[in-house]
């Protein structure tokens, strides 16, 4: 199966391709390696352990079996398994980024009241996400509208990282960043997919522009 999509790959996407074909060897060489027997400790290894309690014999540490468990052994087929959609997907990855630019201009020529995204001049975009800033503090209200649509949409991210309780608890940071954090209560990324219908787009331009007044 490995041979067989890896022959649909573009020759224009070598490190993808090498990158992938390894996940589908890593996997199933994983998946072929034997149960780890009772006792082995779960996992990739089982390691010798010192002959008294707290002390660290002779061997401490070093591993002296390879096995593994249920699941390591499942997410190795899994792992097979994901690699090979990708080795088949990456085929078509310059069509996908084309509809998602193409999705992302009908934008930016049709909505009203928010931010588009900004691309300096020589640039491109693949809008993995297509983020607008949505002023006046309404943007979690469009998005509730929106859902009430049946639109999706997302805020990547909510709580910026100088904010998040690792940063200000654990480690003390005490920093404001005004425009960072003027930007989480902005964000909210819409539907730019390639799957996106004509129709799909000009519903999610009409909810929008209609929310804000435009």
């Amino acid at each position: 199966m490995v041979q067989h999509v890896a022959g649909v790959l573009d020759h224009r996407h070598p490190v993808a391709r090498d990158v992938l074909q390894a996940l589908v060897v890593l996997g199933q060489r994983v998946g072929a390696l034997p149960p780890a027997r009772q006792g082995v400790v779960g996992g990739l290894h089982r390691q010798q352990r010192g002959g008294d309690v707290g002390v660290q014999g002779q061997g401490f540490g070093q591993l002296v079996e390879v096995g593994v468990d249920d699941l390591v052994r499942r997410v190795a087929e899994d792992l097979v398994a994901l690699a090979a959609i990708g080795l088949a997907q990456i085929g078509k990855l310059e069509l996908f980024n084309r509809k998602r630019q193409e999705n992302a201009a009908f934008y930016n020529a049709h909505l009203k009241g928010v931010t588009t995204p900004f691309v300096p001049e020589g640039y491109g975009h693949v809008y993995h996400q297509y983020t607008v800033r949505v002023p006046d503090g309404k943007r979690d209200a469009l998005r509730d509208y929106l859902k009430e649509q049946g639109i999706g949409s997302e805020v990547y991210y909510p709580v910026p990282i100088h904010k998040q309780k690792l940063y200000t608890q654990e480690l003390g940071y005490n920093q404001t960043l005004p425009e960072t954090e003027k930007a989480a209560l902005e964000v909210l990324s819409l539907p730019v997919h390639p799957s996106l219908s004509q129709a799909d787009l000009e519903t999610v331009v009409k909810a929008i522009n209609t929310f804000m007044g435009a």
